[in-house]
């Protein structure tokens, strides 16, 4: 269901309770719209239905955990911008700057995901939360 005011999905609208609105770029609450679009897209086209993320627990099968996977998709996207910054070409046609950006986003946000489960499924057998270890 979209909002009357501002056509935006309700759970990503830019109004909230009593017409306070959200703080921050209106654009941005547009952006996670189209996010989520292009998922929806995406995942229909690879995953279908019984795994929404099948398509990127693929890598199970090389014995490479998805959250690693993904994180190899994102660096190839990266690769791509890098390589549009050092050369003014887009390698890849069909694909602007502007839709290699909004595969990272997404690919981050299936990332935590992935991560998230396999954080749930084995507690021990994750890359935790880090930190820095100090000299």
């Amino acid at each position: 269901m979209r909002c009357s005011k501002c056509n935006l999905i309700e759970p990503i609208c830019t109004f909230g309770p009593g017409d306070t609105g959200r703080y921050g770029h209106p654009k941005f609450y547009e952006m996670l719209e189209a996010m989520a679009e292009l998922h929806s897209r995406k995942n229909h086209d690879y995953a279908g239905t019984s795994d929404p993320l099948k398509n990127l627990r693929a890598c199970e099968r090389l014995e490479i955990k998805p959250f690693i996977g993904v994180m190899v998709r994102l660096q190839d996207k990266w690769s791509r911008l890098e390589e549009f910054i050092k050369s003014g070409k887009l390698m890849v046609k069909g694909e602007s700057v502007k839709d290699t950006l909004m595969d990272n986003a997404v690919y981050s946000i299936l990332a935590i995901i992935l991560y998230e489960e396999q954080e749930e499924a084995d507690p021990d057998d994750t890359l935790g939360d880090a930190q820095c270890e100090q000299p």
